[in-house]
């Protein structure tokens, strides 16, 4: 929750700023650092959510919450086509190298077929 949601809070419930702060043992300016970088600790929030009257739970707010999700799914896709894009680029690899064993077999073969004055040989 950002300082100016906690103001808003503070007025609905009929509790000043300052007097929240004191009640949890900071300042005003305080308590605006701690809730805009997100530093206050737990024991500091169970009782300033118990001062101005309540939970826990509704000082995090549900689009918090859901940004937080969407950013994490975006990562998760990008993520996984990055991954996808590397074992693509592994099966081109493989693929080249099956290839070339391919050719080599094939090329073997023609020799040992020379060698032994089978000429070409069809290949099966």
């Amino acid at each position: 929750m950002k300082y100016s949601d906690f103001s808003k809070l503070c007025r609905d419930n009929k509790i000043s700023i300052k007097e929240a702060s004191s009640k949890i043992g900071y300042t005003r300016q305080g308590l605006q650092i701690a809730l805009d970088n997100e530093t206050i600790d737990l024991r500091r929030l169970k009782l300033l959510c118990k001062v101005i009257g309540i939970s826990p739970l509704e000082f995090f707010s549900e689009e918090e919450f859901a940004d937080n999700a969407t950013k994490s799914s975006n990562n998760n896709v990008e993520r996984y086509k990055l991954m996808l894009e590397q074992k693509n680029i592994e099966i081109r690899y493989l693929e080249d190298t099956v290839n070339d064993k391919i050719e080599i077999i094939r090329l073997l073969k023609s020799a040992n077929a020379s060698v032994h004055g089978y000429g070409n040989v069809a290949e099966k």
